[in-house]
C-alpha cells in the first residue's frame, strides 16, 4: 500500500495554520490522493461496511475453528475487522518455515 494521511481541526484551530505551514511524510501527492479518493468511492457504497463485518465473523470464526484444532500451535486469534492477527505459541518462523515447504506463503513475504 502507499500511506496516505489526512488532518482534520476545528476553525479556531486551522485559523492558527497557513497554506503550507503544516506537512506530513503521508502527506497528499497526486497519486496518493487519487488513490484515497478511489478507496472512499469504494468505502461510501451502499453495502461495504456490512460486507467488511460479514467477512471479518466469516475469518473469526475460520481461523478460531483452526486455533481450537491446534492449540499447541496457534494461541490466540486477535484483531478487528479485516486487521487480524494470530498468536503462535512458538516462534512465528518455524510455522512459516512449514508453510512454505508446501506452498502456501510466496517465498517473497518472508
Amino acid at each position: 500500500g502507499i500511506p496516505c494521511g489526512g488532518t482534520l481541526m476545528v476553525k479556531k484551530v486551522a485559523s492558527a495554520f497557513e497554506i503550507g505551514s503544516h506537512g506530513s511524510t503521508f502527506a497528499g501527492g497526486p497519486l496518493v490522493m487519487a488513490m484515497a479518493n478511489a478507496v472512499l468511492d469504494v468505502m461510501l457504497k451502499d453495502n461495504f461496511a456490512k460486507h467488511v463485518q460479514e467477512v471479518s465473523k466469516y475469518f473469526h470464526e475460520k481461523l478460531n475453528n483452526i486455533k481450537d484444532k491446534f492449540p499447541n500451535i496457534i494461541k490466540e486469534v486477535r484483531g478487528k475487522g479485516l486487521m487480524l492477527g494470530i498468536c503462535m505459541v512458538d516462534e512465528p518462523s518455524k510455522f512459516m518455515e512449514q508453510l512454505l515447504k508446501v506452498s502456501m506463503l510466496l517465498r517473497g513475504s518472508r
